[in-house]
């Protein structure tokens, strides 16, 4: 993320003009961001308050937001401290609780974990501290220690991501899920790990990755270039095959992709994808295959697509969309 974006989020959110998809994007950039780059963000900010004629309390009570975001809860007592000394110290507040926050000698947090989380309807996208790339899907959970890079590189990850790992010598990048574990060191590839679904996958595009299971039976295994590796949660059964990486990654262009895919798990995939509720009402199709694509974003156009091909009807209520077999 470029200079000038930072620049241009952080005067939206003092502003008080930052949109949803904006915020998300800023709040992320400043979960994965060392606190050097920070205060020289926040810094060139505030040096252009007054030419912008912007009043110097607004702009402590949103920085207070971000402050107590992304504070721990010791320095967050000092800092409130600070606040209601505003009234007599405010030309100073500014400036001080941009130090009080950055200052890494107040309190050390290196222990503290970054979480990154996307509910369903959006994505995100992130560079970890080591300059590798990551792209969350909907309704997926991504966390990482907050010295991440310094010792060893490890995230932990429910939902799915396409990883861009930065090659590093001599440290391992290792992505956890409950049912196993990805170990690489400078590669690309996407994980498939929702906790309510039955498999596991793992697609690599490129590189060379080691899988271990960590859960009975216990096994490990390689994985090449345009291959797919499933894990069955319940039986933990573990299978290697070819594939096609731009039919796997079909969600990075916006785009929705089923070969043979059950009906129930197409729904539950359009929940995530447009943050809806499906219920159904005397369905009995749950277990019929759906193969196609949908390329476009205007989720009553799918449904009329599928309608037509299994003949049910839908009513939708807000964010909740009702299916029932068509009498």
């Amino acid at each position: 993320m470029t200079n000038t974006r930072i620049y241009h989020l952080f005067m939206h959110y003092f502003s008080d003009t930052l949109t949803r998809e904006e915020f998300e994007e800023l709040k992320i950039y400043i979960n994965g961001t060392d606190n050097d780059r920070l205060l020289s963000e926040l810094t060139a900010v505030w040096e252009d308050y007054p030419a912008k004629e912007i009043a110097c309390d607004a702009v402590t009570n949103n920085a207070f937001k971000i402050i107590e975001n992304h504070t721990c809860p010791a320095r967050i007592h000092f800092i409130r401290w600070l606040r209601v000394a505003a009234v007599f110290l405010l030309p100073v507040l500014c400036t001080l609780v941009t130090y009080v926050y950055m200052n890494e000698k107040v309190l050390p947090y290196t222990d503290r974990q970054v979480v990154v989380q996307t509910e369903n309807g959006h994505r995100a996208a992130l560079i970890l501290p080591d300059g590798s790339g990551v792209r969350l899907n909907s309704g997926s959970y991504l966390s990482y220690p907050q010295n991440f890079g310094k010792e060893e590189r490890q995230v932990n990850l429910s939902g799915e991501a396409f990883f861009e790992v930065a090659k590093k010598q001599g440290k391992k990048f290792i992505v956890r899920t409950e049912y196993m574990n990805i170990e690489v060191l400078g590669t690309t590839f996407n994980v498939y790990a929702y906790e309510k679904e039955n498999t596991v996958e793992m697609v690599l595009l490129a590189g060379k990755v080691k899988i271990n299971t960590n859960k009975a039976p216990y096994r490990y295994v390689y994985v090449n270039p345009n291959e797919k590796i499933s894990l069955d949660k319940h039986s933990g059964a573990l299978h290697v095959r070819k594939t096609d990486a731009r039919f796997e990654t079909a969600w990075l262009r916006n785009e929705l992709v089923f070969r043979s895919e059950k009906l129930k798990n197409v729904f539950n995939k359009l929940e995530r994808k447009y943050g809806v509720t499906i219920e159904k009402e005397n369905f009995g199709q749950d277990n019929d295959l759906f193969t196609g694509s949908f390329d476009n974003d205007d989720l009553t156009e799918i449904l009329d697509i599928l309608k037509m091909h299994y003949h049910f009807e839908y009513k939708v209520t807000g964010n909740k969309i009702t299916l029932y077999e068509k009498k």
